[in-house]
């Protein structure tokens, strides 16, 4: 077989690395062959090795599926001229040696065979004649974004536009198409919309997202924990969001609190909107393997669930995984996990249990806590099944009442000292047990209590007295009735013993789905923003709720809800009557306006 060498696709596009023996190790450490100093690559992360048939092959060090062969994760995998394979974050496609012979293959040498394209558009750029280029307001793994106006309707817009190399892969361009078309059908208010698609003039992939004026979640995590009415609150529309896309077959897979952004609209505040559905997988309802579209691990390993960084399939819970690592990180107010390498945080994420829940606000209600710490568990059966349970469980949490929480976080003394009160006062939660009424002489009391609490014997002696007189004088009666005439004798039951009934179960809860026409009406109650319909409440049985529909021309409409039975409650807005203007005052004739008299005007 003839002799083999790398062209590297990432980070450094075109570079071309020779092989420099017929054994060798890839990875960050000195002792390493080839070495590469990147975020991902582990210290001896994967060897090349050449058989005694002259067939070279690739062996994964570490374990951690961050190696993989045209997309697929291995293990120990044969290398062929054409092969596309990554190691961690670095990207190189396999070719018999000498093939480009501008390029020099000395290992560490490096000529771009191609130069790419710039990958930068400027500003006042007219792209496909409809969207102008306003200013570049972000840069990710996969290309730039940037905020752009339609140049005949004026509205602002967010291009995102593919790298180079990404959009010159067509199999990564039509399963990206396929992805962004099924995410704009979900629908779903909470997930950034995607409008249209195209190429730019030196042929790059883009496409078309609302532009949304907010900032992401990781900006406001940074001034602190949020408090707990805020973290449900977020949570659930994230939530929604999720369950909306799972119900399309739609795996986020990279979820993240730099993908969620919040929006603070007139009474709609930490309005949230999902970005970033570009490694989406669409599952077609079956799991699937972890897939890579741009050659580093899919998803970030702070935020990844195990089966994620073991390669191993993914499915809806995944998400709710990750979506429980950033619950996690805003009630405590920094991230679940962390490490001094990638490889460090995916060995995290696969072995090690999430801290406890401590917040500097206060106790975390239970309710809320595990349901946070059920969707941290290792294996994907033990979490919730779907984000619809995720969505009622913090639904049911939104609607239990709590104790008023501190506004303000403690000092990092008190606070160390409540986390551990809190420990020891959560280690295991009693269980209410009956109370009976027990005889005097119950089983299990010392001779000591007994001796402690004993009577005098003489008014026991009476009245034994006066029960054996008054049990004769009974059977005298009796032994008469029964020569009078054979009647049966009714015995009186003994009288009961008193018992202490435990106290009743917590009342069961009532879900009321609220539907208006048209949709997206505010609802609000006690003037706070409930969300938007159509919108599902639980709250106890028989509670009685204040509620108040809102919508921008529409009359609002109040109305009082019993939470007394599941249903449904339909409210129909009517169109708000514009105000009538009075008209202006006549102006007074003057001597000089005679002339205007025969004006038109």
């Amino acid at each position: 077989m003839a002799e083999l060498e790398f062209i590297m696709e990432a980070p450094e596009h075109g570079r071309v690395v020779a092989f420099p023996s017929k054994s060798f190790v890839i990875g960050s450490a000195e002792s390493c062959q080839l070495r590469f100093q990147t975020q991902l690559i582990g210290a001896e992360h994967a060897e090349i090795v050449k058989d005694m048939r002259g067939q070279w092959w690739v062996r994964d060090l570490l374990g951690t599926g961050a190696v993989a062969v045209n997309d697929a994760p291995v293990l120990d995998e044969r290398l062929s001229p054409g092969d596309r394979l990554r190691v961690a974050d670095i990207v190189l496609r396999v070719q018999d040696s000498g093939v480009n012979q501008h390029a020099r293959t000395r290992s560490g040498d490096s000529v771009p065979v191609a130069p790419p394209p710039s990958k930068e558009l400027a500003i006042e750029t007219v792209i496909d004649s409809r969207y102008k280029i306003v200013k570049r307001i972000a840069t990710g793994g996969m290309g730039q974004v940037y905020q752009a106006v339609h140049v005949e309707l004026g509205k602002p817009l967010a291009l995102k536009v593919m790298l180079p190399e990404l959009s010159q892969d067509q199999e990564f361009v039509a399963r990206f198409k396929r992805e962004a078309i099924a995410s704009s059908r979900i629908g779903q208010q909470n997930i950034i919309d995607i409008s249209d698609f195209g190429r730019t003039p030196d042929g790059r992939f883009y496409f078309v997202m609302e532009f949304v004026d907010g900032k992401t979640l990781v900006r406001y995590r940074r001034e602190g924990p949020f408090q707990f009415a805020r973290v449900v609150h977020v949570g659930l529309q994230i939530a929604r969001a999720l369950a909306a896309a799972h119900s399309v077959n739609i795996v986020h897979r990279d979820l993240k609190p730099e993908n969620v952004m919040l929006l603070q609209r007139p009474g709609q505040p930490d309005f949230v909107k999902v970005l970033d559905f570009g490694i989406a997988k669409v599952v077609n309802g079956a799991q699937t393997a972890a897939y890579t579209a741009i050659g580093t691990v899919v998803g970030t390993p702070q935020y990844m669930a195990p089966e994620q960084a073991r390669g191993l399939p993914v499915d809806v819970r995944s998400d709710v995984y990750s979506l429980g690592l950033i619950l996690h990180e805003l009630i405590r107010g920094k991230p679940t996990f962390d490490g001094d390498s990638q490889v460090e945080l995916m060995g995290k994420q696969v072995h090690e249990p999430a801290p406890p829940l401590v917040s500097p606000f206060g106790i975390v209600p239970r309710a809320l806590e595990q349901i946070v710490m059920q969707m941290l568990a290792k294996e994907p059966s033990q979490r919730p099944a779907s984000m619809e349970a995720v969505v009622n469980a913090l639904e049911a949490v939104a609607s239990t009442p709590t104790p008023t929480a501190r506004t303000e976080p403690l000092s990092p003394v008190v606070a160390k000292s409540k986390a551990k009160t809190e420990l020891l006062t959560n280690v295991a939660p009693l269980t209410p047990v009956p109370t009976r009424v027990q005889p005097a002489t119950a089983v299990g009391q010392s001779a000591v209590d007994l001796a402690a609490i004993r009577p005098s014997r003489t008014p026991l002696i009476i009245a034994g007295l006066v029960l054996v007189v008054g049990a004769l004088g009974v059977a005298l009666w009796a032994t008469r009735e029964l020569q009078a005439a054979p009647k049966p004798v009714v015995t009186a039951p003994p009288a009961p013993v008193p018992v202490v009934e435990p106290a009743p179960p917590p009342a069961s809860v009532v879900k009321i789905a609220l539907e208006t026409d048209p949709e997206r009406a505010e609802v609000y109650e006690d003037d706070v923003l409930l969300g938007s319909t159509p919108l599902t409440l639980s709250r106890p049985l028989g509670t009685l709720a204040s509620l108040r529909f809102e919508q921008r021309d529409y009359t609002p409409v109040s109305r009082k809800v019993r939470f007394e039975s599941d249903t449904t409650v339909s409210i129909v807005l009517e169109k708000a009557k514009p105000a009538m203007k009075k008209p202006p005052p006549r102006p007074e004739r003057t001597a000089d306006d005679s002339e205007l008299k025969d004006s038109p005007f």
